[in-house]
């Protein structure tokens, strides 16, 4: 499901959550903004009530959110609001205490949607109170799904030496890595789904895989990434342990 869906969902059995938390790299900033557009639009939140914090900083501090606590504790009667976090992975330590302590006691009419690169970054205390929802799986292939053949169909079958040799040579170029894994999500997502041939695993394995690609497809895409440790570490990965 995508999560235009799983929000849809919530708002129509009214299980709403208080946070949530919109995970992918930068290109998505667009499709995160819009996305919290229409909910306030579904939710009749009037333009005075979209709130902002962090939008131009490099770095989230605690008198931003400090100021934001008071603010929301001020909401007007039963008239929604919505709360838009940036670089929420670039929240200082101080500062994801406080907003933990504004989760501990939320306003019954305020939704916070936190804006990150990825889910690396974000306090784990803080990610255990958020609805994480994902903006980075790339459009689907067919070609990569299982239909080809190609490295990202057989990745996970290969002996650990062969994908550590692959990884060296998708390392060398600053987009290799994005495109293989790319592919590889793609494979796994089709294959979560409907399972190949082709592959060393059975129907419905892929899921299994999965997350594990895509946080690392959403690692590379920060600045200054270290794409063969990444690529490296999702390579070792073993459901069995």
């Amino acid at each position: 499901m995508t999560p235009q869906d799983i929000i849809k969902q919530h708002i129509k059995h009214g299980k709403i959550a208080h946070a949530y938390l919109l995970a992918g790299p930068p290109e998505y900033m667009n499709e995160k903004e819009r996305f919290v557009a229409d909910i306030a639009n579904l939710l009749n939140v009037p333009p005075a009530n979209h709130m902002a914090v962090g939008k131009n900083e490099s770095v989230v501090t605690i008198e931003m959110i400090r100021d934001l606590k008071t603010t929301t504790m001020f909401s007007a009667g039963n008239t929604p609001r919505v709360v838009m976090i940036y670089n929420a992975d670039a929240l200082t330590v101080q500062a994801a205490n406080a907003f933990l302590k504004t989760l501990e006691e939320p306003s019954s009419h305020t939704i916070f949607f936190l804006l990150a690169s990825s889910r690396a970054g974000v306090l784990p205390t803080l990610l255990s109170r958020l609805w994480t929802m994902r903006f980075s799986h790339p459009p689907f292939n067919p070609a990569a799904a299982g239909l080809n053949g190609g490295e990202a169909q057989t990745f996970f079958k290969k002996p650990s030496a062969e994908r550590y040799a692959l990884n060296e040579k998708l390392a060398r170029g600053p987009d290799h890595g994005k495109q293989f894994l790319a592919d590889l999500i793609t494979h796994l997502r089709y294959e979560t789904k409907n399972g190949t041939k082709k592959s060393a695993l059975s129907a419905g394995r892929g899921g299994e895989y999965l997350p594990h690609a895509v946080e690392a497809y959403e690692l590379l895409h920060l600045p200054g990434a270290p794409h063969r440790l990444i690529l490296d570490t999702l390579a070792s990965y073993d459901p069995k342990n």
